[in-house]
């Protein structure tokens, strides 16, 4: 019998293998993904540290999918998915909801899955899909910040989670055999076009007038997509870089700056998130790079490692 929390009337725990219609990609896709999240304590730690959950020794982790919950709310919704996090002191609690391919979260949607958690006691709402954000305290869509007072909002781009799969595979930061497993099966999972996962290929069609006005001195705004777009394009190169540096020959400078050392390496636990270890081996970028790099001969982004 599953034991479900007690604002939930009904819900399936993250499968890894879900028993789902073929329409249901999203669903599948998330339900996939948290079950894997749940069995890997390192996969847990890094992504619910962006939105302030650490994860301790004795922390238990549990994920729902088609979940109904007691108390309806006027916009009649149904997430994707539900996390729970017991600590022993506390239990955190967030709603799913997850897109894939090119369809986009709305501003109507998210705002009822905010309504929904509101009235149910949820703590958070965590939306995923291919849209990007600086930071997970950032959402795609314009939400005020009036309805956020009870109930807060992430939001997770599949192209970051599966940087963040990679990365603890390249780093070997999960030593566990069948946890190491389920990690590559995950990798090869969500690299497979199938799933509708999308990674940055292009700048939008404005980029040209973005590159202009950088030559032309003019003030950008940080919340601009077009900014956003070359963070991610930023991110996504130094991630390429990173991941794909040979593994032998450390001699070499660029296999000593991104390579840690056993002894660094042995040190547990280390997080991703940590700034001085994502400045040396993830994703070390300079935002003040930009503005040269716009305006070199060439115009071509070379990214800058700290």
């Amino acid at each position: 019998m599953i034991n479900r929390p007690d604002f939930i009337m009904s819900g399936d725990e993250a499968r890894l293998f879900p028993i789902l219609a073929e329409t249901s990609r999203e669903k599948r896709v998330a339900s996939i993904f948290l079950a894997v999240m749940t069995q890997i304590p390192a996969l847990a730690e890094e992504v619910l540290a962006t939105v302030g959950i650490r994860v301790g020794k004795y922390t238990k982790i549990r994920a729902f999918t088609e979940v109904v919950v007691k108390i309806k709310s006027d916009g009649g919704c149904r997430p994707d998915g539900l996390i729970v996090v017991n600590t022993g002191r506390s239990e955190w609690t967030a709603l799913v909801e997850a897109k894939i391919g090119k369809r986009p979260l709305t501003e109507d949607q998210v705002q009822k899955y905010i309504e929904l958690a509101k009235v149910n006691g949820i703590d958070a709402v965590i939306t995923i899909s291919n849209q990007f954000t600086a930071k997970p305290e950032h959402s795609p869509v314009s939400i005020q910040k009036t309805q956020l007072r009870k109930v807060s909002l992430y939001h997770w781009s599949w192209p970051w989670l599966v940087t963040v799969c990679k990365i603890l595979t390249y780093q070997e930061t999960v030593e566990d055999a069948e946890q190491t497993y389920l990690l590559s099966q995950l990798n090869h999972f969500l690299a497979h076009p199938a799933t509708g996962i999308e990674h940055f290929t292009q700048m939008a069609p404005s980029w040209k007038d973005i590159t202009q006005s950088v030559a032309n001195h003019e003030a950008l705004r940080k919340t601009s997509p077009d900014v956003e777009g070359w963070w991610r394009n930023a991110i996504s190169a130094c991630i390429s870089r990173a991941t794909s540096e040979p593994r032998s020959g450390r001699g070499s400078r660029a296999n000593s700056r991104m390579t840690p050392s056993d002894s660094e390496r042995s040190r547990s636990p280390r997080s991703l998130t940590h700034t001085s270890y994502r400045r040396r081996f993830a994703c070390p970028i300079a935002p003040r790079t930009l503005r040269s790099a716009l305006t070199s001969p060439g115009a071509r982004f070379q990214p800058q490692w700290l």
